[in-house]
């Protein structure tokens, strides 16, 4: 496994804007062992639900600080919001 050199292009609130920059780029790559990893604050319990129906196994923390809760800590995150989540090395086929 190599370590990557890369860097953040977009920093966005708006989800559609980022899908369309992800799709753009992924049009230029070559993805053949690529990988996806994102960072977010989640604010709301509803997009909390959704994303963790994708991933369930998510890495996340207070936004706060871990001592605030944590996926480590067992905590649940929707008692813990604003949380951040944390993902890394997931197949490209999971960006959206």
């Amino acid at each position: 496994m190599s370590n990557s050199a890369a860097a953040a292009v977009l920093t966005t609130a708006d989800l559609p804007e980022a899908v369309r920059a992800v799709r753009t780029l992924l049009g230029m790559a070559d993805i053949r062992q690529g990988e996806v990893d994102f960072e977010a604050v989640i604010r709301s319990p509803d997009v909390l639900a959704r994303v963790r129906h994708v991933l369930p196994d998510l890495e996340w923390w207070a936004s706060a600080g871990k001592k605030h809760g944590s996926s480590e800590a067992g905590d649940n995150p929707a008692d813990c919001l604003p949380i951040q989540v944390f993902d890394w090395g997931r197949p490209i086929d999971r960006a959206e």
